[in-house]
């Protein structure tokens, strides 16, 4: 009877280890995402000499749900090392470039365009008409 009593706690003490480990792997990291674009994405030739990255902000994806208590603004990540900002852009020659925001392995990334300011020009006086 004692062996009975002995296994069914053991089963019991398995099946709890199991719940609990179950419940932490459900709040793994399985990705980060960007919640906010940086209110600036548009740059200027001879005006513009560096990324902007505020108003912008990116939060962990967790296996649980979607939602992280812990967002956090580009410049955060990129104070204290939280995330990493990375990017090739040549603030004197027009194009689009992509920043990525990496953490771990996981990476998310968005567009930003650098034009000339005879295009801001153009387009200012495309919509005057």
């Amino acid at each position: 009877m004692d062996r009975i009593k002995s296994a069914i706690t053991y089963m019991f003490l398995i099946a709890l280890c199991c719940s609990i480990s179950a419940c932490e792997a459900g709040n793994d990291v399985i990705g980060i995402e960007l919640v906010t674009y940086p209110n600036k994405i548009y740059y200027v030739i001879g005006i513009d000499k560096e990324l902007d990255l505020d108003g912008g902000t990116a939060q962990y994806i967790k296996s649980s749900d979607k939602n992280h208590p812990d967002r956090r603004t580009p410049e955060q990540m990129d104070s204290d090392n939280f995330f990493n900002i990375r990017h090739d852009i040549d603030f004197n020659k027009e194009g689009i470039y992509i920043v990525y925001v990496e953490r771990w392995e996981f990476v998310v990334s968005f567009p930003i365009q650098v034009v000339s300011l005879e295009e801001v020009k153009r387009i200012i006086e495309s919509t005057m008409l």
